[in-house]
């Protein structure tokens, strides 16, 4: 018996996305960086981000945090499996775009946002 057929306009309402400390990339410095970033899409328009790099300048071994995206409530638009994101970096505007993986599984970052070396690296779905 065929009840109801429904489309999902938004994909990603209502989950959460870790890169499981997973990101790391080597900049043009030689500088070499490991990423903490959390995502969370709250409403059909808003997303809770916050994205932390610990940096290590390629020799010494000794880190230094800081911040690429400021946590907090940042603007979204959902066009089928394509997802920007209109954060902010020290005040300034940064657009973050990522592709919702066919088995809705992994958000796949489709530019390099604030001059992070993350295109074609994936967030995982936690939730």
């Amino acid at each position: 018996v065929f009840v109801k057929q429904e489309t999902l306009e938004n994909p990603v309402l209502g989950t959460k996305w870790s890169d499981n400390n997973n990101f790391s990339f080597t900049d043009s410095y030689d500088g070499y960086n490991s990423c903490v970033i959390s995502l969370e899409f709250t409403t059909s328009s808003k997303c809770h981000l916050s994205w932390i790099d610990e940096y290590y300048d390629g020799g010494f071994g000794d880190g230094e945090e800081y911040t690429i995206i400021e946590e907090g409530d940042y603007s979204y638009t959902a066009a089928g499996n394509s997802i920007t994101i209109s954060a902010s970096h020290s005040n300034n505007p940064d657009s973050i775009e990522v592709t919702l993986s066919s088995d809705g599984s992994k958000l796949v970052f489709e530019n390099n946002p604030y001059s992070e070396m993350v295109k074609g690296q994936a967030l995982t779905k936690i939730k």
